[in-house]
């Protein structure tokens, strides 16, 4: 028999001891990889005692239970301690993970007692790694805070220069869409979302990074502190180019929608044209007059707009349709 430790950040931005505020949560098959097994889970906490139980089956297998006691020590800067202890004979696939530590999506999961999302979607906690060590865990000892926070400190880290990734990638394909005048609207709609979740990472989330980094001077790895500032500043800078692209893209397509509307009522003002023509039974010459109008028209949308050839075909074939209607006028 042996006992395994995970210190777990439940993340918060200002100084509390965590509370529980769902004591069951429903079944989810939580995996970490795709190649995993199948693993449905389901959750009790006490409130009294912490103490968490998970119900979990791994594809045909028997329902199994796993108990994590809660170690007592009361943190105000959002960490819980838990103790599971396993029999040898117990090496089923989540129990021979979590003898070298705690998978992300348990670790996530395991947070929805204790955690809202406030600034991020909930799938993003799950960026998070948990401390794990097979000596037991006293957070008061120094030494064992910076090697819990070096851990997490990394979590964001990846996760900032995840992001940063992401930037790059949507600026290269967006500006290409954009000079090649192709899938526009995708391109308006993929620019929103990237510019709201950089938004919710720099003005949300490094809210709980700033947390852990100033309630423990003195305590984060220099390097990994100057690596999370840099990266910050990095991804500032990529937002606020996402943000000017945007801006641009906004005002090219708001030209584009309007050459649109002007065409259209062009298209509105030829059919008005032909009407009062026909209705009011005018002479030939006021017909062929008519005529000249509709082609004077076309011309200048021709040297206006362009960029929109398919609404000047459009403006052709029903110039042809209106030329049609009005010769068989005259010739009657």
């Amino acid at each position: 028999m042996n006992c395994y430790y995970y210190a777990l950040w439940i993340p918060q931005y200002k100084e509390g001891i965590p509370d529980v505020m769902k004591t069951k949560l429903d079944q989810v098959d939580l995996r970490d990889r795709h190649e995993d097994p199948p693993l449905l889970v389901s959750g009790e906490i006490n409130e009294k005692t912490f103490l968490i139980s998970l119900r979990y089956t791994i594809g045909d297998a028997s329902p199994r239970t796993l108990l994590f006691h809660w170690i007592n020590q009361p943190s105000d800067k959002g960490f819980v301690v838990y103790k599971l202890t396993l029999d040898d004979d117990e090496d089923d696939f989540l129990c021979q993970v979590l003898r070298q530590s705690m998978p992300k999506a348990i670790y996530h999961y395991i947070k929805g007692f204790f955690h809202e999302h406030q600034f991020h979607l909930s799938e993003d906690d799950s960026l998070l790694d948990s401390y794990f060590s097979q000596s037991e865990i006293i957070l008061s000892d120094i030494e064992t805070q910076k090697a819990i926070l070096k851990v997490y400190i990394q979590s964001y880290i990846n996760k900032y220069a995840g992001c940063i990734l992401l930037c790059r990638d949507t600026l290269h394909r967006v500006s290409r869409n954009l000079q090649q005048d192709i899938k526009l609207g995708d391109s308006q709609h993929e620019l929103r979302q990237i510019i709201e979740n950089n938004q919710a990472i720099l003005d949300g989330e490094s809210l709980y990074c700033d947390f852990l980094i100033n309630s423990f001077p003195g305590r984060i790895d220099s390097e990994q502190l100057q690596r999370i500032y840099a990266l910050r500043n990095e991804l500032s800078r990529y937002d606020e180019r996402l943000q000017r692209l945007e801006a641009s893209f906004s005002s090219d397509y708001s030209i584009k929608v309007g050459k649109i509307g002007v065409v259209s009522s062009v298209i509105g003002a030829f059919v008005g044209v032909f009407f009062s023509l026909l209705l009011s039974k005018c002479s030939s010459d006021e017909l062929q007059s008519g005529i000249s109008i509709i082609r004077d028209e076309i011309k200048d949308i021709q040297t206006h707009d362009s960029i929109e050839t398919y609404k000047l075909q459009e403006i052709q074939e029903r110039q042809d349709s209106l030329l049609k209607l009005l010769n068989k006028t005259i010739n009657k």
